[in-house]
């Protein structure tokens, strides 16, 4: 109310009195019980779109300050409140991108928007600005972007001499400068300059595959895929089972492959990783770079090999996602002791996907999912044991043919033998 009769005045007038909240928000230091969290955070809120809205269209520059102020509240709400969701963080989070859109249109000089930026990155403490820089190249332009770049390379300097020598292995692990790092790599890119990006590396984080991964994508992307290859080659991933950062690796190395007119190399590489990690996107990638008519034979060689991996969770989620819903059908169907009706995030959409056209696949993953749940006393999943059982029953019209597995009948009949005590289920399925 107070701002909308402010607003009645001008804008200076709202201008003060959101600098005036700001700073007694800054200065309180108490505990926020969740009632008084929720109440702060609707205020929050208020305040960032009252600033867009109302301040940013007639006084950019006052709309940047207040902006400022606001992201900086972070630290002291963050500390005084209960966060485990995440959601007051987001309403700091989602600030950034404005601060950079309103710093574009206001006139700060060069300087001292690359000294905000710099001051506001090294207190990053919860993660909130992680992309202040990139959201505030526009309007750092170049000269700021090197101004920050000269200020984030002097204040690692300074923060290697204070802890030790480089080959201390504490400095690896040092806070300040991964803060520091990370910034110098975000300015790297905001300038396109890859040898920046390098630089920004410690020497030992080169021979990280991940690490590796990301210079060596700026690298081919740059026209500079030999360098890219030679240091691939120098952080090769291992034989360990395959992660998010082998991935990264292969797809940097394939792409400078190509970039080299290696092709057969890279399709090589596509291929082990697909029986690697059972990858959809690189059999994708693999398949597109066939010549016609091999590609469809290729691809149900590559399903033979998917239907027969011993990963059996991960091959059914392969198949029913590529999609190859029969061979996904036939696997569930010929090897449902396998199921672990503990996986329900992975059997019920597979369940959904399969039910229309492969309704017995279907009914055997949601029996897993009801034997799971009765077998372990899950209490807490009696409400979808009981819908998976009204499931079964609307499967069981569709179902001709039970082949070697029990009818509907015949399972629910051994359910009530096997799991008669479990009353709270019993009772649930006479309500659903």
């Amino acid at each position: 109310l107070q701002i909308e009769l402010d607003g009645e005045r001008g804008v200076d007038e709202v201008v003060k009195t959101l600098t005036k909240r700001l700073t007694a928000i800054d200065n309180a230091r108490s505990d926020l019980s969740t009632v008084k969290a929720r109440e702060l955070r609707s205020e929050l809120e208020r305040i960032h779109a009252t600033i867009i809205e109302k301040i940013g269209t007639e006084a950019p520059d006052a709309a940047l300050e207040l902006l400022w102020r606001f992201i900086h509240l972070h630290q002291n709400v963050l500390e005084r409140v209960f966060d485990r969701s995440g959601v007051m963080a987001d309403v700091f989070r989602a600030a950034v991108p404005d601060l950079g859109a309103m710093a574009a249109r206001a006139s700060p000089s060069r300087e001292r928007l690359a000294s905000d930026v710099m001051s506001t990155v090294m207190a990053n403490d919860y993660g909130i600005t992680d992309d202040l820089i990139p959201e505030m190249a526009e309007a750092l332009g170049r000269d700021g972007l090197m101004i920050l770049q000269a200020a984030l390379l002097d204040a690692r300097h300074q923060r290697r001499s204070a802890i030790g020598p480089v080959d201390d292995p504490t400095v690896r692990y040092d806070h300040g400068l991964t803060r520091i790092r990370l910034a110098l790599q975000a300015v790297a890119d905001a300038l396109g300059d890859v040898d920046a990006f390098i630089d920004a590396q410690d020497d030992r984080d080169l021979a990280n595959p991940a690490f590796a991964s990301e210079i060596a994508i700026r690298l081919v992307a740059a026209g500079r895929a030999d360098e890219a290859l030679a240091i691939l080659d120098r952080a090769p991933p291992g034989d360990r089972r395959a992660n998010v950062f082998e991935r990264r690796w292969t797809d940097a190395r394939t792409a400078a492959l190509d970039a080299l007119e290696r092709g057969d190399e890279a399709q090589a590489l596509r291929l082990a990783f697909f029986d690697k990690a059972l990858s959809r996107d690189h059999l994708r990638a693999y398949l597109e770079r066939l010549p016609d008519f091999e590609d469809t034979e290729a691809e149900q060689q590559a399903l033979d090999r998917v239907a027969d991996d011993p990963r059996f969770h991960e091959a059914l989620w392969f198949l029913i996602h590529w999609p190859a819903l029969p061979r996904a059908a036939r696997l569930v169907e010929e090897r449902p002791d396998l199921l672990d009706g503990d996986l329900y995030e992975m059997l019920n959409p597979a369940a959904q996907a399969l039910e229309a056209r492969h309704p017995l696949a279907a009914a055997l993953l949601r029996r897993a999912l009801v034997t799971f749940t009765l077998e372990h006393a899950r209490s807490t999943r009696y409400g979808h044991a009981a819908r998976h059982i009204r499931e079964l029953e609307s499967l069981d019209t569709l179902i001709e043919d039970y082949g070697t597995h029990e009818t509907h009948e015949m399972f629910v009949d051994r359910l009530k033998r096997e799991h008669v005590r479990k009353h709270g289920f019993w009772s649930r399925l006479e309500k659903t």
